[in-house]
């Protein structure tokens, strides 16, 4: 898969692919390749030449997908030690010029739990986007 950068090449690890494999795709094969594209963009803002199932959304390709019945809830506690610093979302969110999935990588954090974030601090990213 070529990168954006000019003759650029970025390629998956085996642990990419296992994770795509091991995931339904219930949006099918285009929510595959845009998670793909994502997971590139992320691997690429981080400047690193492979893609690694790290780089792949908590929650791509289980999106539609029902709740495994074994699948116990997160503790709050757990939830909210991971929690970044007040203003450290917007301040990576400015420095990326409103581009999550590079915010995320800069945090150490998934784009869905950056998402999570910008909705419940009500981050307004267009705002934050070149124009």
């Amino acid at each position: 898969m070529a990168s954006s950068g000019v003759g650029a090449r970025i390629t998956a690890s085996v642990d990419f692919v296992e994770a795509c494999l091991l995931r339904a795709w219930p949006g099918n094969v285009r929510e595959l390749l845009a998670e793909a594209k994502s997971a590139a963009l992320a691997a690429t803002s981080a400047r690193r030449a492979r893609i690694g199932a790290s780089d792949l959304d908590d929650e791509a390709g289980r999106a539609h997908a029902p709740a495994p019945a074994s699948a116990a809830p997160a503790a709050p506690a757990q939830v909210e030690a991971k929690a970044p610093e007040p203003g450290a979302i917007e301040a990576a969110l400015r420095a990326e010029q409103g581009n999550i999935a590079r915010a995320a990588a800069r945090l150490g954090l998934s784009r869905s739990r950056v998402r999570r974030f910008i909705e419940r601090q009500g981050i307004d990213v267009t705002t934050l986007r070149s124009g």
